[in-house]
């Protein structure tokens, strides 16, 4: 094996390698091709408590890093598609019941995309050190979407003092009261038991006009008599 770096400090990240790389090679030749056999470097703790990374690929290690823009970006783009059918074929080997679930979790592990500085090109292929990803990875676009629109809105609402709430729930409740009452007025006005009719106002005139002439009437005929028995 050919040494591709070695790292004096921060040396517990590789505990996790260390104890499972030996399973994990088992694993990857077990069951998946043979470009996966030699995709992950292999841990070494030395007596200085250094950590070296080794590779079963022989050549010159070239870190990700120094490469140009382009050639990066195609490396990573390549290596996405090999972490990705690694998982897509772990979970077809768990669904079949061909691996345990420690040894699922351990390929899981092992195949989340690692960071850009653990990466090295061997003879056009990559080999990843540092494994796992100690790191976080970076949302994806929908993801900080629908994180900043849900954050959005519950800023909003939180400017909505309950106070504010009450009071708006308030002034619904008035207008509606005033619009029921007005409602309630208006059908007592047009309430045809107690609106009287055309022909009753007609009838109640004609009445009121007779009784006005007699009355008329028998004044005049009160005051000829008068004027009669005088003479």
């Amino acid at each position: 094996m050919d040494l591709i770096s070695r790292l004096t400090t921060n040396t517990t990240r590789a505990d996790f390698a260390l104890a499972h790389q030996q399973q994990l090679i088992q694993l990857l030749i077990q069951h998946f091709p043979a470009k996966y056999h030699t995709l992950f470097a292999t841990p070494q703790k030395t007596a200085e408590d250094t950590i070296e990374w080794y590779g079963e690929l022989s050549g010159q290690p070239v870190a990700l890093n120094a490469l140009s823009e382009q050639q990066r970006q195609e490396i990573r783009d390549a290596l996405d598609d090999d972490l990705k059918n690694l998982k897509e074929q772990t979970a077809l080997l768990a669904s079949q019941q061909r691996i345990t679930d420690e040894e699922r979790h351990l390929l899981d592990t092992a195949s989340t995309l690692p960071d850009a500085e653990s990466i090295y090109i061997i003879n056009g292929k990559p080999i990843i050190t540092w494994w796992p990803r100690t790191t976080p990875l970076a949302p994806t676009v929908a993801q900080v979407t629908a994180g900043s629109s849900a954050a959005a809105a519950g800023a909003a609402l939180a400017k909505i003092s309950p106070k504010t709430r009450h009071r708006w729930l308030r002034w619904l409740l008035v207008l509606l009261l005033v619009l029921i009452a007005l409602v309630s007025w208006l059908r007592g006005c047009f309430d045809i038991n107690t609106t009287p009719s055309i022909n009753d106002t007609s009838a109640t005139a004609v009445a009121t006009h007779s009784t006005s002439t007699m009355t008329v009437t028998t004044n005049t005929t009160n005051k000829q008599d008068n004027l009669t028995t005088n003479k």
